[in-house]
């Protein structure tokens, strides 16, 4: 049985490291320096997953290794690291941006169908309504979106009022 996911790994899974990258960091945040076995029994993934797992945090400069004692130890970097590593992806993404919205925009209009599954997929459709810039007509239930989308739909409802795109949704319930 899988452990639910905490908020810290959530933010951390949604900043790019994959859920196991997720609760290795988090244990060597709360943890201090580890060794690999230490890693594995603490987080509850596979000691042979781990080696991999450190290997990409490594490179992502998420985490520090020392050498003691011949052993290999293990330590978090300092969380503020993830600010800096979000804002030089922000700079990256803000390099290319122009070129992808060109892209974007040359390319020619037809109607399409989109699949959404996920709260991230169903709050980028959400976005997709708002960029139409229309208000938006609804049909629903008992409201499970705010639920499933938990702060993002707060979020997605700010920016809508901040766009002044109105909303008319009927409940029907049976």
């Amino acid at each position: 049985m899988q452990e639910a996911e905490t908020i810290e790994e959530e933010a951390l899974v949604n900043l790019g490291p994959t859920h196991n990258e997720a609760k290795v960091y988090l244990t060597l945040l709360n943890k201090g320096e580890l060794p690999v076995n230490e890693i594995a029994r603490l987080s509850g993934i596979h000691r042979v997953n781990v080696y991999g797992i450190i290997d990409r945090l490594l490179k992502k400069g998420l985490i520090a290794a020392a050498i003691r004692t011949n052993k290999y130890y293990y330590k978090a970097s300092n969380p503020r690291d993830l600010s800096l590593m979000l804002d030089e992806k922000k700079d990256r993404l803000n390099e290319v941006l122009p070129k992808l919205n060109s892209m974007y925009h040359s390319a020619p209009e037809k109607e399409e169908v989109f699949h959404f599954k996920g709260p991230d997929s169903v709050i980028k459709a959400y976005y997709m309504l708002l960029d139409q810039k229309q208000p938006i007509y609804g049909i629903g239930g008992r409201g499970v979106n705010r639920l499933f989308l938990k702060h993002r739909h707060k979020r997605f409802t700010q920016e809508r009022m901040k766009r002044e795109i109105m909303e008319n949704f009927r409940s029907i319930i049976f």
